[in-house]
């Protein structure tokens, strides 16, 4: 079974590994600022990736209009 974006979000994934471990073990200023503005750019598509997948998910359960799914309602206990 295929998933899209598995292989594009493991590759953001690494990078961002990555990166961090850049900036964690740098030894001078220009490599914290190289990796800290990579972990800043790699963080960016992986949060777009993450809330498109929970829109997606929200909309299969709270049945947003537009978008199959069932719609329910909480109801206040009294």
């Amino acid at each position: 079974m295929k998933i899209p974006g598995y292989q594009r979000f493991f590759s953001y994934i690494s990078l961002f590994t990555f990166s961090m471990l850049m900036l964690v073990m740098s030894n001078n200023f220009v490599q914290l600022f190289f990796g800290w503005e990579a972990v800043g750019r790699g963080v960016v598509p992986l949060d777009r990736i993450l809330v498109h997948a929970a829109v997606r998910d929200l909309r299969q359960f709270e049945g947003i209009p537009g978008q199959p799914g069932r719609r329910f309602r909480l109801r206040a206990r009294h």
